[in-house]
């Protein structure tokens, strides 16, 4: 199986919306293929994900304030606590700003110049990382089969921002990572309430997808179920039971 087998059939697994993103650091491009245009990074997965545009992200035409430091394209930068504090309105105070910047480890910076997107492997053939966007159960699924295939060693961002825990984190920490989605990426790009972002490192796609066969995320009918069938035939959730 390809790498591109291996995201189809994990997507479709998921029941993603739209496809699949893939994510490279290079310090090239095809100039052909990409969008280099003013951008925001929570927008910028979504033209990926829907319109299936090749988009590239630099420090140059990122516009968003924390976006470049989150992805490691520029340092970091003491205006962004004040950012933080008074505009975005995310931390109550410097010290929650230092403590929230400690608690994500942001990436080094200096790994590449641009960050590609795009939602196909013609166009990034080597991708270092795919981000799938999905509901809370497509999520689970992906997260549980990433645990089975490696021990419990994906992290999950209860709180950061979009950009840094779809791609900071995991590029950083080499990782699976979950991102619940901060509320300013998810106003600005229009994310549905139920969507989560989770993101795998593409050399773990097969170990992820041989788990599909091997465990209760995947779908197998493990003894686990069928004897709880045989407890729960008859019950049905109350908002669900007809009144009699």
């Amino acid at each position: 199986m390809l790498t591109g087998e291996y995201i189809s059939k994990l997507g479709k697994l998921a029941a993603m919306k739209g496809k699949p993103i893939l994510v490279q650091y290079s310090d090239n491009y095809d100039q052909e293929k990409f969008v280099d245009k003013q951008n925001i990074i929570c927008q910028s997965l979504q033209e990926v994900r829907f319109n299936g545009l090749a988009i590239v992200i630099n420090e140059k035409n990122n516009i968003c304030r924390g976006g470049n430091y989150f992805v490691g394209l520029s340092e970091y930068n003491v205006q962004l606590i004040d950012f933080w504090k008074n505009i975005e309105k995310s931390h109550s105070d410097t010290l929650s700003c230092i403590e929230f910047i400690e608690n994500i480890k942001p990436i080094p910076l200096g790994i590449a110049s641009n960050i590609l997107l795009a939602s196909d492997l013609d166009t990034i053939e080597k991708p270092d990382l795919v981000i799938f966007i999905c509901d809370a159960e497509g999520t689970a699924r992906l997260l549980g089969l990433y645990n089975y295939a490696f021990g419990n060693k994906a992290s999950i961002s209860c709180y950061s921002a979009a950009c840094s825990a779809a791609i900071g984190i995991p590029m950083g920490h080499n990782k699976m990572n979950v991102t619940f989605i901060d509320n300013s990426a998810r106003k600005i790009g229009d994310y549905d309430p139920d969507e989560l972002m989770i993101t795998i490192p593409s050399y773990q796609l097969e170990a992820v997808c041989k788990s599909i066969d091997e465990c209760v995320w995947g779908g197998i009918d493990v003894p686990y179920l069928k004897i709880e069938r045989k407890f729960c035939k008859d019950w049905i959730r109350p908002d669900k039971r007809e009144e009699v």
